[in-house]
């Protein structure tokens, strides 16, 4: 058995950081997964930030700091460094496709160059565009909810 690796957008942190109903047990079916060797949960750096605070989401708290910190530091975490060839890429995605915005053009250009094909995201927005991407490999980049797609890795 092989493992998976997941992408997870900041609104799917900020789903099991928040407890939120409907979402975290979602968000913890995934990371017991980690937990046990079966899947890595790949994000950009930009989320290290982004986490604190997205658009029409509550603020998560300073005292949640150091359990933040730890997290981010599991070794089953991969991040992807928001570096220039991630960032421009990120820029070209948003000339091809207007109605894609900045952070969601991050998400997927980290994706992209890290080889990850599933995108785990309770954002609305960046939900509705399942499917009009394609990974490296050429194949689909499929956005949805953690739920969506099968943890026997049988992609």
């Amino acid at each position: 058995m092989s493992r998976q690796d997941r992408y997870w957008d900041s609104s799917t942190f900020i789903a099991f950081f928040r407890e939120e109903e409907g979402r975290v047990d979602l968000c913890r079916a995934i990371i017991d997964a980690a937990i046990n060797g079966d899947v890595r949960i790949v994000t950009s750096t930009l989320t290290f930030s982004e986490v604190v605070h997205i658009r029409h989401r509550e603020r998560l708290t300073a005292e949640m700091e150091d359990e933040l910190k730890a997290f981010f530091e599991y070794s089953f975490i991969v991040p992807v460094v928001l570096d220039r060839t991630v960032s421009e890429y990120a820029r070209e995605l948003m000339w091809r496709h207007l109605h894609l915005r900045p952070y969601d053009a991050n998400h997927l250009s980290s994706a992209y160059h890290a080889g990850v094909n599933i995108i785990d995201s309770f954002d609305d927005d960046f939900l509705r565009l399942n499917g009009q991407f394609t990974g490296m490999d050429g194949s689909p980049i499929h956005i949805g909810h953690p739920s969506g797609w099968n943890l026997s890795l049988d992609l």
